[in-house]
């Protein structure tokens, strides 16, 4: 292919690149190019939507359902320590029914 291309002259190659280039955005931009992206996308789509976002999170990463877990795990924590949530807690169990 080096060998080809190396005897084509500079104006020539240049004008079988601009015609490629011409080709492929013709294709690219055809009908049936557009609807297949559009069925690609639209079946891709179709595929995760069915699921729960913990199958969606472990299907994207099958490490992301336990790191969502340990963040919402540190951050209940951390809202229950504090000590104004201690107080709410108390106020709500210690009010009269």
């Amino acid at each position: 292919m080096n060998e080809i291309i190396g005897q084509i002259e500079p104006e020539k190659f240049e004008l079988i690149k601009a015609q490629i280039s011409d080709r492929i955005l013709e294709l690219v931009q055809s009908s049936e190019v557009g609807w297949f992206s559009f069925q690609y996308v639209s079946e891709a789509i179709e595929r995760l939507r069915p699921q729960t976002l913990g199958t969606l999170l472990e299907r994207l990463n099958p490490d992301s359902v336990e790191s969502v877990k340990a963040f919402l795990t540190k951050g209940l924590l951390s809202l229950i320590s504090r000590d104004d949530t201690a107080r709410t807690i108390n106020g709500i169990l210690s009010s009269p029914s």
